[in-house]
């Protein structure tokens, strides 16, 4: 992070008009104008290159003259115009003859009238950067004296040529030369000094006064060094010192919130000043000897560079100070930006919005009998760990009561030390009932509870195998993480899931399994759940506590009275009054029933108290909750067709959307399905949309919304029971239904599947609209933002970047809320308002849609069509559906835009069967096994196992090796995952295998018995070599063609990696299965296999140097030990040269009785013996261990040289010589 902020800070280098790569010095440049060089008879113009010649000074000297490097050459080139620089003291704006270099090598010009106040002072210009505004600061601080003189300015190169002509000693050589020549490294300091001074002065004119001072006190410094030697010491740590003041850079400026940089700099130049003043006191004394001066120096300078160097190191404090805080706020940053892109940025809010709603909704006092339950306290307690579970009928307030039971936990909670944490969530029947969400949402809410988890969390994905998907992408892999971070905690955490029968069943019951054991292994773990009666739903809950919500006629007038108030207030009090008592008696419980009723009696045609009390005795008791809904619909639709049209349309997509739908995400479905539903362009459906038409109807229907905010996620159906309502049947018939009448669960998985069928063809025929074909979803700008200068936190360092007042600058720049610019628009684009939803979701309403009811091949493959833009802008907004410049990775998706992994992922069995008919009928072989490869890596990221045998087909009129690269393939994911692998996903892997030993009887036909063998060894799949050994004892045909040995990569170089089962397995490490096969009949061939290079099972096994793999191959085959390849390595020499394998050596040589010498017997050593190997490399622990265990005579790594003994091989670590030698020598025999 250091060189990252040392970078960065470079950056405000970068609108300096100086070239600062340029060897040119500055003062020479500036001598190019005019002014500065009046024997120049031509005035450089802009643009313009012209010849000055350079001042050379006396033989011997060097001038500092601003930024002066040694002489180079008699002439220099000057591009364009060196800008003016103007002193603080003079009025803004004004020009001025000097430069900062004034105080160095030119003597100061006097200031006009024009250039003075009324006063006789100079106006003081409004200081633009700290380094001015600090320096202004300072010289008004000392005394008038001093400031006199620094205003005066003077000329150094006379000062000190003066000097050298005065002092005939040292007319040879000058004082400046001498100075440079006693500081250490003085080009150095040198550099150093332009370094400070260049880019900072260029920035801002005004910034080279105080730049000036620098260069001045610099030059003095050099020139006290060559008049007092005994100052070098002292010197040198003040121009070691003088770099800080490059540390007040823009990015100090910012973080300057409490002035404390800006003090600390004040003080510094003030001591510049001082030393400044105090040097030429006494160098402009007239006819003073140099060791006069030489002794003044020694008394004065002394207690003033001491000074600046403390105030310089007090100065450094408060830079860095202020760096770590805005390096801590990046890493925030950059920390809770990669938790957005890998858990989501969308689920915190949207639970939030969803649970305030809730809270104000909630009738007071209705809900307090929950928290009463003699099974709550006990839960809440913790007398009991098993779960709490709520049951209840639909529409008898369940959510609302757990948002009232959450409430109340977290007011409990409050007191306690230690401080126990509560994560909750809401499940809907739509993404937010998949478990997979459901942890990521949990884990964001301990993260933002626990912040040090985000480090850990942090550290958990930096962990995790750069070649496979996320884990966040992997419900178990996620919900082991979060149960972990909990436990590690050690706090009590109450985690709250509302809605358990409104997630999908797979989801649900891995769900449900995970939560009571976790919360049964961790006491601290209390879990409450909520759901409607479901009998597979109680029997995964057995024993668990319950509360089940029964009617209660207190209760419902507690909801009735309070929502009469709240949206019936226009009547007089005795009709409210009448009402309250009228509902409280038909409600029976059903407090859905309630609020839809009361939604009806606000719209009523007439408020006149007879008509609602007739309508209360005689219509509204005969009324079940079908029928509410029904008379709310006729109602608000006036009983129009076109109004009842729009409001089922947009009934029937929030029914089965993915997501709640922005105010304009539904206006734009909506008119695609009624008036626009001809239309081809986004041009073209713009005309029919409008939101206000469909609001005003459907608002009885909907969660509460803010009606200005058109683009926020928001619209959901109110209640499930409206949901299925429309799952029923069109809201168009819902006058034709009633509460009692049986409508199958066929008949509402059909109409699921109908209504999932018209979106996802809504959805594709809108990513399909003409206008959109050449339509860049992203700018050139967004395109650009993933790059380094763009990361998360770079805004801190942009210049142009306003500030606030009355902020922290650091929290202003690395606010974690502003997200502006990391997100975008399509609409901005051109892409109107669906198609981040039609972009996101088309896939998921496909998979949903039974064949009958999704797309065409032809839809898809329009839309899948690799390298077309229309097809690149879709999938890029699928990859970001909170429309974050950066991918979301929160969820699996197919790893690549290819129409074979999208079908058989999300498509029907007979879409994918006849894509892939087509394929193979169109394409070559090659390039259907790369499609049908990136398949089966998706199908198994993504869980969909169950779909590969319909992939991998294998029949014995076609080659098998296509299939033997899958199965391949299929075997290494399933190493992949083996440790931390599901039971569920365990039986979904079974299924496979047994559709893969299927092919057995082919594989021996056509000869890929051993290969399958092999490979399965390699990955370590006992399953399949069960499968393999276990079908082998009835066919022996198979078994003689699995234990062939033959040679397996003919045509390699010596990188050969192909072996037999057991040297396979042994290359990769998996020690399991060679334990497996060595107990298998007729394995010796396989395990005494030589390849074609001479690599025995040992020389593989040397790869990973598992003493207990050596160990298992020993027990069987010691006599291969010592066996040779063909380039002469041993097994041993092999674990030598790779160093750090001492345990496996030493059981190599202590209990297999390897050859020390690798069969060398010449008396002299040669030099691949391990000895000499080791000792080559310096490896101390290995020569102990060849010499201790193994016997290797010590002297032979050494050579008589005249009467010293010496190495005989050059070594890699000459550091490790003597301590080699020494053991060596004392183990000589």
């Amino acid at each position: 992070m250091g060189h990252f902020l040392d970078r960065l800070r470079r950056r405000t280098a970068r609108h300096s008009p100086i070239n600062v790569h340029d060897d040119t010095p500055t003062q020479q440049k500036a001598a190019a104008t005019p002014d500065a060089a009046p024997a120049s008879k031509e005035q450089a113009q802009p643009g313009e290159q012209h010849t000055v010649p350079r001042h050379e000074p006396p033989s011997g000297n060097l001038v500092v003259l601003g930024h002066a490097q040694p002489p180079q050459s008699r002439e220099v080139t000057v591009s364009g115009q060196a800008p003016q620089i103007e002193d603080s003291s003079v009025q803004a704006g004004t020009s001025q003859n000097t430069q900062a270099g004034e105080l160095v090598g030119q003597q100061a010009v006097p200031q006009t009238a024009e250039q003075h106040g009324a006063n006789g002072k100079a106006h003081d210009p409004v200081p633009s950067d700290l380094w001015s505004a600090a320096y202004k600061e300072a010289v008004g601080q000392v005394d008038q004296e001093i400031g006199t003189l620094v205003r005066s300015g003077r000329n150094l190169e006379e000062l000190f040529q003066s000097l050298n002509e005065a002092n005939e000693l040292h007319k040879e050589e000058s004082i400046l030369r001498r100075g440079m020549e006693r500081i250490k490294k003085p080009m150095e300091y040198l550099q150093m000094i332009l370094n400070v001074t260049s880019p900072a002065a260029g920035m801002n004119p005004a910034s080279s006064v105080a730049f000036g001072v620098v260069q001045s006190v610099a030059t003095l410094a050099i020139g006290v060094c060559g008049v007092e030697e005994r100052l070098n010491q002292q010197i040198t740590r003040m121009l070691e010192h003088i770099d800080i003041i490059d540390g007040c850079d823009a990015l100090a400026q910012r973080l300057d919130a409490g002035m404390s940089i800006h003090m600390a700099l004040v003080v510094v130049y003030k001591d510049l000043l001082l030393f400044y003043h105090a040097v030429l006191q006494v160098l402009t004394k007239k006819s003073v000897a140099l060791a006069m001066m030489s002794e003044q120096l020694n008394e004065r300078v002394p207690p003033v560079v001491e000074d600046f160097l403390h105030h310089s190191d007090q100065l450094r404090q408060h830079i860095s100070n202020a760096t770590s805080e805005v390096v801590k706020n990046i890493e925030k940053y950059f920390i809770e930006a990669m938790i957005q892109t890998h858990l989501g940025s969308q689920k915190i809010k949207q639970r939030d919005t969803f649970h305030l709603e809730l809270t104000e909704r909630r009738a007071p006092g209705a809900c307090q009998w929950l928290i009463e339950e003699p099974a709550f306290r006990a839960w809440y307690n913790n007398t009991i760990t098993k779960p709490l579970v709520i049951f209840g009928d639909m529409g008898c307030g369940k959510t609302v009561s757990m948002s009232f039971l959450i409430d109340h936990v977290q007011q409990l909670i409050k007191s306690q030390i230690p401080h126990p944490m509560i994560c909750y969530h809401y499940c809907r029947d739509d993404e937010s009932g998949n478990d997979l969400y459901i942890f990521s949402s949990l884990l964001q809410q301990l993260m933002h509870q626990q912040p040090r988890l985000k480090v850990q969390f942090f550290r958990w994905l930096d962990n995790h195998p750069k070649s496979r998907p996320s884990p966040t992408q992997d419900p178990a892999l996620l919900t082991k993480f979060f149960f972990d971070s909990a436990k590690d905690l050690g706090r009590p955490l109450y985690i709250v899931i509302d809605g358990l029968d409104e997630c999908e069943n797979a989801a649900r019951n891995r769900l449900i399994a995970s939560l009571k054991d976790h919360s049964a292994a961790n006491p601290k773990i209390r879990v409450c759940l909520s759901s409607r009666y479901r009998k597979e739903i109680q029997d995964l809950l057995a024993g668990s506590s319950e509360i089940r919500i029964r009617a209660d006629p207190s209760r419902d007038s507690t909801i009735v009275s309070h929502l009469v108030k709240k949206q019936l207030s226009f009547e007089e009090d005795e009709t409210r009054d009448f009402v309250i008592s009228r509902l409280s008696e038909l409600a029976k419980g059903s407090a859905i029933w309630i609020q839809m009723a009361v939604d009806l009696l606000q719209s009523y045609p007439t408020d006149a108290p007879g008509d609602l009390e007739v309508y209360l005795r005689d219509d509204l008791p005969r009324s079940e909750l079908s029928d509410l809904y029904a008379k709310l619909f006729s109602q608000v639709t006036q009983n129009l067709q076109p109004n009842k049209k729009t409001l089922a349309d947009a009934l029937e997509i929030l029914a089965v959307a993915e997501r709640p739908l922005s105010i304009t995400e539904l206006g734009w479905a909506v008119a695609q399905r009624g008036s626009g539903a001809k239309a081809t362009t986004v041009e073209s459906l713009k005309k029919f949309v409008s939101t206000k038409k469909f609001l005003g109807f459907i608002s009885p229907f909907i969660s509460n919304i803010d009606f200005e905010a058109k683009d926020k996620y928001q619209i959901r159906l109110a209640h499930q029971s409206i949901r299925q309502m429309v799952l029923q049947t069109s809201p168009l018939q819902w006058a034709q239904l009633r509460d009692s009448d049986i409508v199958s669960d066929e008949v509402v998985f059909q109409r699921r599947s109908e209504l999932h069928g018209m979106l996802v063809r809504a959805c594709v025929r809108y990513c399909l609209m003409t206008d959109l074909d050449d339509k860049e979803l992203f700018t050139e700008e967004q395109d650009q933002a993933q790059t380094f200068d763009d990361m998360p936190g770079m805004d801190v360092f942009d210049d142009e970047e306003e500030e606030t007042a009355g902020n922290s600058p650091y929290e202003d720049h690395v606010s974690l809320h502003k997200t502006e610019e990391q997100t975008f628009d399509p609409s901005d684009r051109g892409f109107g308002g669906f198609f981040t939803y039609a972009s996101c979701y088309w896939l998921h309403h496909l998979r949903r849609a039974k064949e009958e009811h999704g797309l065409a091949l032809s839809d898809i493959l329009a839309l899948t069509t690799a390298g077309t833009r229309k097809s690149q802008n879709w999938w890029d907004q699928y990859h970001r559906p909170d429309c974050t410049l950066k991918a979301d990775e929160s969820q699996g998706r197919p790893g690549s835009l290819e129409t074979l992994s999208i079908v058989f992922v999300f498509g029907s069995e007979t879409l994918a069967l006849e894509l892939l008919g087509m394929l193979v009928k169109q394409s070559d072989a090659e390039y259907v096994l790369e499609q049908k490869k990136n398949a089966v890596d998706d199908l198994i990221r993504l869980g969909e196992l169950h779909r590969l045998p319909l992939l991998i087909t294998y029949s014995p009129d076609e080659d098998l090796k296509p299939c033997m690269d899958l199965f391949g393939n299929v075997m290494r994911y399933w190493a992949q995952a083996n440790q931390q692998m599901t039971k569920e996903t365990e039986k979904r892997f079974e299924a496979i295998f047994n559709h893969m030993a299927g092919a057995f009887g082919i594989m021996v036909q056509q000869e890929w018995g051993n290969h399958m063998l092999c490979l399965a060894a390699s990955c370590g799949c006992i399953p399949m070599l069960r499968r393999l050994f276990t079908a082998a004892v009835s066919d022996l045909a198979l078994k003689a063609e699995i234990l062939r040995s033959p040679h397996r990569d003919q045509g390699r170089l010596n990188t050969a990696v192909y072996h037999q089962s057991v040297g396979d397995a042994a290359w990769n490490g998996q020690r399991d299965t060679v334990a497996f096969l060595l107990k298998q009949d007729g394995i010796d061939a396989h395990l005494h296999y030589v390849d074609i290079v001479g690599n025995n099972v040992f020389h593989k096994a040397t790869r990973h140097g598992d003493v207990e793999m050596f160990r298992l191959l020993v027990s069987r085959f010691p006599e291969g030990v010592n066996h040779r390849r063909s380039d002469g390595d041993t097994p041993l020499q092999m674990l030598v040269f790779q160093q750090n394998n001492h345990e496996v050596v030493k059981f190599l040589l202590e209990v297999a009785h390897a050859d020390v010498r690798c069969g060398f017997t010449d008396k002299s050593s040669d030099w691949h013996e391990p000895l000499r190997m080791a000792t080559r490399y310096g490896d101390l622990a290995m020569c102990q261990t060849l010499v201790d265990i193994g016997g290797a005579d010590p002297m032979s790594v050494f050579e008589q040289s005249g009467e010293t003994l010496k190495f005989k091989d050059p070594l890699d670590r000459e550091e490790m010589a003597g301590k080699l030698q020494e053991y060596l020598l004392s183990t000589k025999r």
